[in-house]
């Protein structure tokens, strides 16, 4: 019989013993190395480059019907509930009050982020990985959803053209043949959805632990914007090209795009955050 070669055997001979009882198991000589400190801080500037982008990239959208800088940006706010378009007023009066609903709008972007990154009695970004999902990060993770039911509920009311009608007025007085837009019904059912999101995200978050909750939270709201993207972009094309309107940003396909671009945009700062968190809970599952 052939006798067996042990250098023809992986690893080495402590390595094949079992452990006795009690004893810690040996580490094996393949087993990945810790990232080094050095690599775990260029992954935190590279996600900190990325998140601070995607602000600055949300800003300059929200604020592009007054500062001009591309029409193929799009018209920010402006025709959404967050900005409605009134015609009675002039064209600088009304980019005056637009820039307060933009301040508005953004102030809600970097609101939502840091209630959803903030851990429960704190105030600041924290990358803590214990304790349940608090209810600022369900109200924040609710806006989110609200914008995206929302944008989905104004794209397939644009389809049979019953956007612009429920979501207009006769202008008062001067041109009762003109419209304007009222959003007052749909401020009320804004507030209801996000209140119902708000509750959803905070149930299901009190059986898991804070990363895990927010990890499949995330995932839900990624899921969604690229659900309503999808659906709302081709809409908005096809609407434009058969309507051919001038003003296209009063319909509603052009809030499901507006919210949805938001929405995506806001999911690169908790994104960002939640690489750096499954980062550090992997560092320290290998070092336990």
């Amino acid at each position: 019989m052939a006798e067996t070669n042990p250098n023809n055997l992986e690893g080495t001979a402590a390595e094949r013993t079992p452990p006795a009882p009690g004893q810690a198991p040996v580490v094996l000589s393949y087993q990945r190395p810790v990232p080094s400190r050095k690599w775990a801080k260029g992954i935190r500037i590279v996600m900190l480059i990325v998140a601070i982008a995607a602000i600055l990239m949300a800003a300059l959208l929200i604020f592009n019907p007054v500062l001009e800088i591309n029409e193929r940006l799009g018209a920010g706010a402006l025709g959404t509930p967050f900005g409605p378009i009134d015609g009675t007023q002039t064209n600088e009066v009304t980019q005056h009050r637009y820039v307060a609903e933009a301040i508005l709008y953004l102030g809600l972007f970097l609101l939502m982020q840091w209630l959803f990154l903030s851990p429960r009695g704190r105030w600041q970004i924290s990358l803590s990985l214990d304790g349940p999902l608090p209810r600022r990060a369900a109200l924040a993770a609710g806006f989110i959803g609200m914008l995206l039911s929302i944008g989905l509920i104004a794209t397939l009311m644009e389809i049979p053209d019953w956007w612009i009608r429920c979501t207009t007025i006769p202008q008062a007085h001067t041109d009762p043949e003109k419209r304007v837009q009222s959003f007052r019904v749909m401020w009320v059912v804004m507030s209801a959805l996000w209140s119902a999101w708000t509750f959803v995200f905070w149930r299901y978050g009190k059986s898991l632990d804070r990363y895990s909750a927010l990890r499949k939270i995330f995932r839900w709201l990624l899921a969604g914007t690229v659900l309503e993207l999808l659906i709302a972009t081709p809409a908005h094309a096809a609407i434009i090209y058969s309507r051919g309107d001038e003003c296209y940003c009063e319909r509603g396909t052009y809030t499901g795009i507006a919210f949805g671009c938001t929405a995506a945009l806001w999911l690169f700062g908790p994104g960002a955050i939640l690489l750096f968190l499954r980062e550090k809970r992997r560092r320290t599952v290998m070092n336990t």
